[in-house]
């Protein structure tokens, strides 16, 4: 829901009546699930099994893995590559696109540059990598398309979709510092006395520990509530 509301210009809340480290993942889902490049994309090791790979992917909700070793690129590893592939004995390295025909791309390329890239090698995912040659990024087709088709959507500077996240008084901090860990845009204060003074309290600690983040706060019912 939080995907779809940033996507028509709007902004959903993760609730806060779950564990923080869920609340936090489904923050991260929403922060990966659209943008022009993903910052950190997800890694393997070429030891690990098939099996153990596809069950990452389906975990994080991606379609495909960097495959790293002592820090380097080697190779990505795709849903193309276990598409059909019923030797699930086998491990990432026995399947995946080698680095030698990896195609890869610079870290600030341009949008335009990045779509000739990935239609003229007919590829859907382009690793970025520095002058060190290390990872930076990745740039998928369905993200390009996602940005295409959805032009009002509400996003952050790197073009990632924006989404608001509840605390509760209690836990705060401790629930703040995770989720904004996790890319959280916006924390909501969310009690149903807002006027409180356990809530004012509250509001001055988020804003002293996230000065540069965004805090709602709420519910108030009245005029002096509001004062």
């Amino acid at each position: 829901m939080a995907i779809s509301l940033a996507r028509e210009g709007a902004i959903g809340v993760i609730h806060q009546f779950c564990t923080i480290d869920f609340q936090a993942a489904e923050v991260a889902k929403v922060k990966r699930s659209t943008c022009y490049v993903i910052d950190e994309p997800i890694c393997i090791s070429p030891d690990v099994l098939i099996q153990d790979a596809v069950s990452l992917m389906h975990e994080k909700s991606v379609t495909s893995l960097v495959v790293k070793q002592a820090g380097k690129v080697v190779g990505i590893f795709t849903s193309r590559d276990y598409l059909y592939q019923e030797r699930s004995s086998l491990f990432v390295r026995d399947v995946m696109t080698k680095r030698e025909k990896l195609v890869t791309g610079h870290v600030g390329i341009t949008m335009n540059e990045a779509k000739k890239i990935l239609h003229n090698h007919r590829i859907e995912k382009l690793p970025l990598l520095n002058e060190a040659d290390e990872l930076c990024g990745l740039i998928t087709t369905k993200d390009i398309m996602k940005l295409e088709q959805w032009t009002e959507s509400n996003r952050d500077p790197k073009g990632r979709l924006v989404v608001a996240a509840a605390v509760g008084v209690k836990d705060a901090l401790i629930r703040g510092h995770a989720l904004v860990e996790a890319g959280v845009d916006v924390l909501v204060l969310d009690i149903a006395h807002c006027h409180s003074d356990c809530a004012i309290s509250r509001l001055r600690e988020l804003k002293t520990h996230f000065p540069n983040d965004d805090v709602i706060t709420g519910n108030i019912a009245t005029a002096a509530a509001a004062r």
